[in-house]
């Protein structure tokens, strides 16, 4: 849950996994800690570390960027939070490299029909085709 709206915030597998770790630990908390330490314990990690002025708003914008790379920009944009896909925008920079190698990707097809329950349909069609005879 978010602090403004709540919602389901998607999880990889290993992110499912380390969160169950921490099952049991606080009542209220998934890492057992309240705002105010987590902030404290990045101050002090920051200042460790020598990054100077980096906030965790900047940790989340890395996260971001990364995301960014591996979903598509709506489901960033449902992940983030995000009303407005412009927000994502921010984090989406991919090089004209990165997109062209895209369009040369092989795209399979090959469960499309089991996904959509039909044979030989294209999505959001409600038509035959001409191989179904019919059908």
């Amino acid at each position: 849950m978010t602090k403004t709206v709540p919602r389901v915030v998607p999880l990889s597998k290993k992110a499912r996994r380390l969160v169950e770790m921490m099952r049991g630990v606080d009542d209220e908390y998934v890492i057992g800690v309240t705002t105010q330490t987590l902030d404290a314990l990045f101050r002090k990690a920051r200042a460790k570390a020598g990054l100077e002025g980096f906030t965790f708003h900047d940790s989340r914008h890395t996260a971001a960027t990364w995301i960014a790379h591996k979903i598509h920009i709506l489901d960033l944009c449902k992940m983030f939070g995000w009303a407005r896909t412009t927000q994502a925008l921010t984090y989406y920079n991919p090089k004209a490299s990165d997109i062209a190698a895209k369009l040369d990707q092989r795209v399979d097809l090959s469960n499309r029909d089991k996904a959509e329950g039909v044979k030989g349909q294209r999505p959001g069609s409600n038509h035959s085709s001409d191989s179904d005879s019919g059908q």
